[in-house]
């Protein structure tokens, strides 16, 4: 039996693609290189410096994760195994690696009771940087003692692989746990935490998708479809151009004012800019195409016909964690023959926590970003294509994989972020309305950010 979310039929008519369609698929065409090309491209002339980073970072959590293990637990915590990093850091000691490999790899060679490479202590001593030297000093000169090595902890890095270095030495002179003075365990409790409420909402997850597969076989809970079913090819074709239009605006807008305010813009930019994007969006959105409206009514811009409807948001909200576990779990291996996945608001977030940067992310990210696009891709390109490929189910599909490859995430975060898409179409058609996905997306949205900053800062 076909997937079929619309309770109406879609009518069948000879009208064929139009304009709408070549522009919409010309632009999402392009806009999948450009990210393509930005996110193959990101590591040219700084991979060792990247790869060090994504390590340092892994490491770091271990670290913290079993710090509050030990807090919490004393003698019964898991015993801390740190052998596994060994096989990260062979990409960190080749020839010409900078100096942050050097520093992430010795960090988990001391750490592990290895050596350092000469190579590694060659690249710390040549460097240009104070700093650099200094560490290589402390790793090179085992006579120095207590009051000698702290004198050292601000001449040092600040990053987390050098301060490890430095606390490792004080531990080889017996001084307990001086990792605990560059390691924090309040954010191994935070990611503990995390890690439990993931977990007991992934089991819910599977919960609300057995009994929404239950209520379904049963002939209950059958989806109210899209406002704007049955629809018309002429109407696809709209959709589709009007689509082409508000992703256009809504990458181009933020390109547009960067170019103009510069680099250095001033405080609050990031909000103001939001909000334009939303109200261009709306207000674009009333505009005739093809000289007929559509309005926000088709668009599914409206509240749900029952208030209770918007219980489907949390319902989605935990049926969404063990679809996207399975969905990365697929996806990890891609990572062997790609780069990582990294959003450029999780490396903004690294650089940058000043509280305007934060709120401004937050409403780039958790309102901006759920309005327009789920207007653009549940609104209008779902149904479009539903109507185009004549199955609702593979305009699901197409649509949201189209939502997932537009973002410059990486090829291995496609497949979750099309999970989120699915979701999404899965609330809009569910309950006849965009609100719903909107109030999905911005609360996952929100969340992400959170557990981002919790591993962060």
């Amino acid at each position: 039996m076909e997937f079929d979310l619309t309770r109406d039929p879609v009518p069948k008519d000879s009208h064929r693609p139009g304009v709408g369609w070549f522009a919409l698929f010309i632009l999402i065409g392009l806009l999948i290189l450009v990210q393509l090309e930005g996110y193959l491209n990101r590591d040219v002339g700084k991979g060792d410096a990247r790869a060090a980073s994504n390590v340092e970072r892994s490491l770091r959590m271990s670290m913290e994760y079993s710090a509050a293990m030990r807090g919490m637990l004393g003698q019964r915590a898991p015993k801390e195994d740190y052998s596994r990093l060994r096989s990260e850091i062979a990409p960190l000691e080749v020839k010409g690696a900078g100096e942050k490999a050097a520093i992430v790899a010795v960090a988990i060679r001391r750490l592990n009771g290895d050596d350092p490479r000469p190579e590694s202590l060659a690249t710390l001593e040549n460097s240009k940087d104070a700093k650099v030297r200094q560490l290589a000093t402390l790793l090179k000169n085992p006579d120095l003692q207590e009051p000698e090595i702290r004198a050292l902890k601000e001449k040092i890095p600040e990053e987390f692989s050098a301060q490890l270095v430095w606390a490792l030495r004080l531990e080889e002179l017996g001084v307990d746990d001086a990792r605990l003075e560059v390691v924090s365990p309040d954010r191994g409790k935070r990611l503990f935490f995390f890690a439990i409420v993931l977990i007991l909402a992934g089991g819910l997850g599977v919960v609300a998708w057995i009994a929404y597969a239950v209520a379904r076989l049963s002939g209950k809970l059958r989806p109210i479809g899209h406002s704007a079913d049955p629809l018309s090819s002429q109407n696809a074709d709209r959709m589709a151009g009007r689509a082409t239009q508000l992703l256009a605006l809504f990458f181009l807008v933020p390109f547009v004012i960067v170019m103009i305010v510069g680099s250095k813009s001033p405080k609050g930019t990031s909000i103001v800019l939001a909000l334009l994007v939303i109200g261009l969006s709306l207000a674009l959105l009333t505009l005739p195409i093809f000289g007929k409206r559509l309005t926000f009514e088709q668009v599914g811009l409206r509240h749900p016909k029952r208030k209770s409807d918007y219980l489907w948001v949390i319902g989605a909200l935990l049926a969404e964690i063990p679809l996207l576990v399975v969905l990365a779990a697929i996806s990890f291996p891609l990572q062997q023959f790609f780069p990582a996945p990294e959003h450029p608001i999780t490396v903004r977030l690294a650089q940058e926590t000043d509280l305007w940067t934060l709120i401004g992310t937050f409403v780039s990210a958790s309102l901006m970003a759920p309005i327009v696009e789920e207007i653009i891709f549940r609104g209008l390109v779902t149904p479009a294509m539903a109507k185009l490929f004549r199955s609702t189910a593979i305009g699901v599909v197409v649509a949201a994989l189209c939502f997932a490859a537009i973002h410059p995430t990486g090829i291995p975060a496609w497949l979750p972020l099309a999970g989120v898409g699915f979701m999404s179409s899965l609330l809009a058609y569910q309950t006849g309305s965009l609100m719903p996905s909107i109030f999905f997306h911005g609360v996952h949205n929100a969340a992400i950010l959170t557990l981002t900053l919790a591993v962060l800062s």
